[in-house]
């Protein structure tokens, strides 16, 4: 293990991985990796985490196909070299930008998307020219395990690896000065992994959480559509998503309303007790299980639709009513299938509840008010915003994602993720032949520099 860096670097240093022919047929060998074993993929997400093969396809695989696709696409362009205006001042000289990689990035992955949360970092690395190491969880066991068999049979190890570490061994390999660390994880975990970064000053991405809330104001009419939405994206991997809604703002009068429409979407889209639907997706863990039991029998008005089912860890999504906002349920980010809603008459007062709060990874609002949404975009804080839908933003390479300040720091997805793994180069040349003289210590050139500079 102490050596993986060190044979990564070395293999970096011999210049392979930076021509853009090398990038492509990398990025081609990870597509065919992923195409050749895909119901080995979807066998792993299935026993980790009860995934169906539309959920494992729709938020894991498709979204690293569309990855590699975005790069196998675009990547000659965003490795051209950038003009930029030289100042008359600096004349005769060209100036212009590139992208440089940083060399051996470590990637850290979470449990909760084991596949998508670690190939999409690493489709961004492969394409800015990198060695990359995967940690991956301890936690998803299945997926974690063939993804190390996997990357070994198509990849050489000094140019891309997957390991499974636990913390203590992810420190040991930070020790050992990765150029460059993303994580993705809990706040608590990516404090200590950002302190020992700061510390050996490696550049670190750090994509986290937060409790991101969802306001439906009254001016939607119909609701139908709206509750579907939301229990969509809410019970995506029953609720172990980050960018999912953690909690409801609805208008006191629209309450009741509102409220059977969740349970009509919930009904719609996995039956009267979901957690007997076979493509209702379980919680990682015993432990995790126990927590969310516990945040449930802490309030004291809930309705649940169907039984839970503590053997295959599965727990039915639970509405929480009359939730106030210092409840135990709102301390934390919840990461399961309960749906909280707190009351409120005034949109402008939720707003700045809002801005009093930590800035979550994603922010949404279910309005058909332009003066709303425009207040909504300029006030609320947030690492990315859906504005009548959630969790589809992070479906969009084209756009940036990333958290802000305890949500995370740095974006990526698309161009975002190959600048954010890559080092932006300002380079000037100057032609020798030619040497204007008003820069050298002299009065008479100090007036002309003045007139340059003025």
């Amino acid at each position: 293990m102490e050596h993986l860096i060190a044979k990564q670097r070395s293999f970096f240093q011999q210049e392979v991985t930076k021509p853009l022919h090398f990038r492509l047929m990398m990025l081609k060998q990870l597509k065919k990796m992923l195409k050749e074993n895909e119901m080995e993929i979807y066998q792993a997400l299935k026993c980790d985490l009860n995934k169906s093969y539309y959920e494992t396809y729709a938020t894991e695989l498709g979204i690293v196909y569309q990855e590699i696709t975005y790069f196998q696409k675009h990547l000659k362009q965003l490795i051209k070299p950038q003009r930029v205006k030289t100042p008359l001042s600096q004349f005769p000289a060209n100036s212009y930008t590139y992208w440089q990689p940083y060399g051996v990035v470590m990637v850290i992955s979470p449990w909760n998307y084991p596949l998508q949360l670690s190939l999409c970092p690493a489709v961004a690395s492969i394409a800015a020219g990198n060695c990359t190491v995967l940690k991956l969880s301890e936690e998803a066991k299945a997926i974690s395990q063939l993804l190390v068999i996997l990357i070994q049979r198509y990849f050489p190890n000094h140019y891309l690896s997957a390991v499974i570490l636990n913390a203590q061994e992810t420190q040991k390999m930070i020790a050992h000065h990765p150029d460059y660390v993303f994580f993705t994880g809990s706040e608590h975990t990516g404090k200590k992994i950002l302190y020992q970064t700061i510390n050996q000053l490696i550049p670190i991405t750090l994509e986290l959480g937060g409790k991101s809330p969802c306001i439906i104001d009254d001016t939607i009419g119909d609701l139908t559509v709206a509750a579907k939405r939301i229990i969509w994206g809410k019970l995506l991997n029953s609720g172990q998503t980050c960018v999912a809604p953690d909690y409801l703002y609805v208008y006191r009068e629209q309450l009741s309303q509102i409220t059977e429409q969740l349970i009509a979407a919930i009904i719609e889209l996995y039956g009267n007790n979901p957690t007997s639907n076979e493509n209702y997706p379980s919680i990682i863990n015993k432990q995790q299980y126990n927590r969310l039991i516990k945040l449930i029998n802490s309030h004291h008005n809930c309705i649940q639709i169907g039984p839970h089912n503590e053997k295959l860890r599965k727990i039915a999504p639970v509405i929480m009513l009359d939730v106030h906002e210092d409840d135990l349920i709102m301390r934390e980010e919840i990461f399961g299938p309960i749906i909280p809603i707190i009351m409120f008459e005034n949109f402008l007062t939720v707003i700045q509840r809002l801005n009093n709060k930590a800035k979550p990874l994603a922010a949404y609002l279910f309005s058909h008010c332009i003066k709303r949404q425009q207040a909504f975009k300029e006030q609320v804080q947030a690492g990315s915003m859906c504005i009548n839908d959630v969790v589809s933003q992070f479906a969009n390479n084209y756009l940036p994602f990333g958290g802000l300040q305890k949500s995370g720091r740095g974006q990526y997805h698309g161009k975002y993720g190959f600048m954010n793994l890559s080092h932006q180069v300002s380079v000037m040349e100057k032609p020798l032949l030619i040497d204007i003289p008003y820069k050298y210590l002299h009065k008479q050139n100090f007036t002309i520099l003045k007139k340059f500079l003025h």
